[in-house]
């Protein structure tokens, strides 16, 4: 995935919008922290046709995204499959299978 590229940047944009460029983890819990980071629930790697979907995207504060997703190898966390699953029951249709 290029994330420097124009339709990214404005996909970003909107994500960060939605949210309230609030982490929508730490809201879960009642905390109000800020997030700059838009995570790809279902990984790029495996779901590419899903890079640009909105139901697949969300946003989270840095500590929140390490939490999702190995930085080396990009598997998916016990935490990262979670939140697919949350986001399959809110989305349904709208997004790939597990």
């Amino acid at each position: 995935m290029i994330y420097n590229n124009k339709r990214w940047k404005k996909k970003r944009a909107v994500i960060l919008r939605r949210d309230a460029y609030q982490c929508q983890e730490c809201k879960r819990y009642g905390k109000r922290r800020s997030g700059d980071h838009v995570h790809h629930v279902y990984p790029v790697e495996q779901y590419p046709d899903e890079r640009y979907n909105n139901c697949n995207l969300i946003t989270l504060c840095q500590k929140c995204h390490n939490r999702m997703h190995d930085r080396d190898s990009h598997e998916l966390t016990a935490t990262g499959k979670q939140l697919q699953m949350r986001m399959k029951k809110r989305y349904g249709s709208r997004l790939p299978p597990l």
